[in-house]
């Protein structure tokens, strides 16, 4: 499962919760929700996504570079932080090379604790 929200003390902010449970289809959802959002905002806004560390299983790349696309689509969206509390080396490296490979922008980060997050955004 993948939780959105706004964040309580800043409305400029989007909060994903994502779990053990979420899956691709979950991921998908939500950059299809990201995309009306962006579309519908007045202001821009930045997006914090929390992890547990884990991602589901299947071709990540193709996924991650799909949300890599959207967030460059669109200038309503300032930021989409990635926080892994697990400091999963792997994962990090991962993320890091799709940025590399498939990110014609910065505006996709990830970071190790929700203060880098909140500094980011």
């Amino acid at each position: 499962m993948l939780e959105i929200k706004t964040d309580e003390n800043n409305p400029n902010i989007t909060r994903w919760q994502m779990d053990p449970t979420t899956t691709w289809n979950d991921f998908h959802e939500s950059i299809d929700k990201l995309k009306t959002q962006a579309e519908s905002a007045e202001t821009p806004f930045s997006v914090i996504a929390t992890t547990t560390g884990q991602m589901p299983r299947g071709n990540a790349l193709s996924h991650l570079r799909r949300l890599i696309q959207v967030v460059g689509d669109y200038d309503t969206i300032t930021h989409f932080v990635i926080v892994n509390h697990k400091q999963n080396p792997i994962g990090q490296a991962f993320v890091g090379m799709a940025l590399k490979l498939f990110s014609g922008h910065n505006k996709l980060k990830i970071v190790t604790s929700e203060k880098e997050a909140l500094e980011l955004a």
